[in-house]
């Protein structure tokens, strides 16, 4: 099984700004392969891709999509981690106001949230870093499915 992870953003010109995506790649799909070593992998997994979407969001929590897409076809799975992106008001590596698209909340049927201490964190990097490692863990400890196979870290 193969695990990628990509970003999105619901924030204006976030992207790529004062953090090194490549960075938060490698250390997220080293938190994911730490993940899926303390997992038997089904044989009819072997030539699938997970991919871990980051969704940079004007959202007030840490949110991790429950029921996330599965594409047969491509056997890709789908996970979105919904990455609360604060105001600068709140801290300095936030961004502006204007830069945020509407609020949205969560359908807590389809999204578990997460509260974050944002000012634990020094940086949007480390921040970016963090939160991901955080979702990673929560999402293997509850575990998702593909193509009928359950995926969890047991206690």
């Amino acid at each position: 099984m193969k695990s990628i992870v990509t970003e999105s953003s619901n924030v204006i010109n976030f992207l790529g700004v004062d953090y090194k995506f490549n960075k938060t790649k490698i250390a997220l799909l080293n938190e994911i392969n730490e993940c899926f070593e303390k997992i038997p992998i089904p044989n009819k997994l072997n030539d699938w891709t997970v991919e871990f979407k980051l969704l940079y969001n004007n959202v007030k929590n840490l949110g991790i999509a429950r029921k996330t897409k599965s594409i047969q076809s491509q056997k890709v799975k789908e996970i979105v981690i919904h990455v609360p992106i604060p105001k600068k008001v709140v801290i300095d590596w936030g961004v502006q106001e204007n830069q945020l698209i509407r609020e949205i909340q969560f359908d807590k049927r389809y999204i578990d949230e997460i509260e974050i201490e944002i000012k634990n964190y020094k940086n949007r990097s480390e921040y970016i870093i963090e939160i991901g490692k955080i979702a990673i863990q929560f999402i293997f400890k509850s575990g998702f499915t593909i193509s009928g196979e359950r995926i969890i870290i047991k206690k």
